[in-house]
């Protein structure tokens, strides 16, 4: 049933539509349309029978009514003749006396007419229905039970077609209704069942990559920080196939698909990194390999040149540095190995070479202090060999050599008169035969005496045993 404001509006608009029919002469089209005003405010008055616009517009259709029959001659009855009636007037100018009970119907009847107002709302209901505004049209149809009921035959074709027609589509508008309920809930669901599948891998690939970017493929001259980037890309690959693998029938977040892009760059790159950095450090450690081959191969100071222990050393921890990294690459491990093996075996024969052509030099100097500097040069050489046992020394430079010059002492420059003599001296040490080469100095004092005798070991070159003697 419409609320008592909703009829308050209909009975305005008809009251103001039955007005200019009258104003333009439609005197029957006036008298419908009041009809119909009438039963709408007795629906109206069953709501709210002390409503003063109610009273106001009952005014309004009195005034109406009685305009209408001045101008017509004909009563604006409150509601249309029976249908039987038709007949009646003529009858009662024939004879003054009572009408006459109605004939029977004929066999095949008009249908009854309807009200005036159950004809205007059953048009206004189609018109609603046109416009598919459903609900604005079982409210006017509701309005004709409320105020009609019992004054037409409900199952009058008109009335009939119309309440079909708006049946239906109360139909169509609750299936709607509960197919965009579905939809809407299905809707919920893909979306809770995608942030669901989502925030899980968010959860698993952002385990290995905690702000979103690969612990993996950056550059580094860290062999171990290499090898822990491809640890790390080791135990995160299964993950990421995993993740390639899946399914997404719900599509993923934003945040997941820009994860999976700039992790995606990362996993596709690394291999080709690894390989890149891979053979750069191979190609490095090679070519220093080969580089002290190489220097091997020429002679220095009338002799093969020689790799001191701290160069081979170097070489040692060359290699070991990158063996973590290339140990299983089986093009490139063997050929460092192999380089390496080469350069000690060179090392070794240039040393064995070396020794058989090393042999002392002849005394040259023949001073009264040459048993002095001999001496001092043996102490040097017990100091850094202990067990050294000495078997022959020389002086070989014919005389001391005087300079003056600045030095520094201390970071304080210091001008300085010295003298410089060099010896050798040949010894037996626990892996052989080495012959020492030193140098011996002394300075002049301010008193313009010499200084106790100074110096150091210059170097010690391997010797063949059977060259003492010589």
């Amino acid at each position: 049933m419409a609320d008592i404001s909703g009829l308050l509006k209909t009975i305005s608009q008809e009251l103001r539509k039955a007005q200019n029919a009258f104003f333009n002469g439609k005197f029957d089209e006036a008298v419908a349309l009041a009809d119909g005003v009438a039963a709408t405010i007795e629906s109206a008055k069953l709501q709210d029978p002390e409503n003063m616009q109610l009273k106001s517009h009952g005014n309004q259709l009195a005034k109406l009514r009685k305009d209408v029959a001045s101008r017509s001659g004909k009563p604006a009855a409150s509601a249309p003749p029976p249908p039987a009636a038709p007949a009646a007037p003529a009858a009662e100018k024939a004879s003054p006396t009572p009408a006459a009970p109605a004939a029977p119907q004929p066999a095949a009847p008009q249908p009854a007419r309807l009200p005036a107002g159950v004809t205007k709302r059953l048009r206004d209901t189609r018109d609603f229905l046109a416009r598919g505004r459903v609900s604005d049209a079982a409210g006017v149809f509701a309005e004709i039970e409320a105020a009609y009921r019992g004054q037409f035959d409900p199952d009058g074709p008109d009335y009939l077609a119309v309440k079909e027609l708006l049946a239906q589509a109360q139909a169509q508008q609750a299936e709607a209704e509960r197919a965009k309920k579905a939809a809407a809930e299905a809707e919920e669901q893909r979306r809770l069942a995608l942030r669901s599948q989502c925030e899980e891998w968010e959860t698993r690939l952002r385990a290995f990559a905690p702000h979103g970017a690969a612990p993996f493929g950056h550059n580094t001259g860290s062999v171990p920080d290499l090898l822990a980037q491809a640890e790390a890309y080791a135990q995160a690959l299964p993950v990421w196939e995993a993740f390639q693998k899946g399914e997404f029938p719900f599509g993923k977040t934003e945040g997941l698909a820009e994860l999976e892009r700039g992790l995606a760059r990362s996993f596709e790159a690394f291999p080709a990194f690894l390989e890149r950095t891979k053979a750069a450090r191979f190609d490095d450690t090679l070519a220093y390999l080969r580089s002290r081959l190489d220097a091997l191969g020429r002679d220095v100071e009338g002799g093969p040149d020689l790799m001191s222990a701290g160069s081979m050393k170097e070489a040692e921890e060359r290699l070991a540095q990158v063996q973590p990294l290339l140990a299983d690459d089986a093009s490139r491990w063997p050929t460092l190995v192999e380089a390496l093996d080469q350069v000690k075996a060179r090392n070794a024969a240039n040393r064995t070479a070396r020794a058989k052509a090393t042999f002392i030099r002849p005394d040259a100097y023949q001073g009264d202090d040459a048993p002095q500097i001999k001496e001092r040069a043996e102490r040097f050489i017990r100091e850094a060999e202990p067990a050294a046992q000495i078997v022959k020394s020389a002086v070989y430079s014919d005389d001391w050599k005087e300079l003056s010059q600045w030095e520094d002492h201390a970071g304080t420059p210091r001008f300085v008169t010295r003298r410089e003599i060099y010896a050798q001296a040949a010894a037996r040490v626990a892996d052989g035969c080495r012959l020492f080469t030193l140098y011996i100095t002394k300075e002049l004092r301010s008193d313009q005496t010499w200084s106790a005798l100074a110096g150091n070991v210059m170097h010690a070159d391997e010797m063949d045993p059977s060259n003492l003697g010589q």
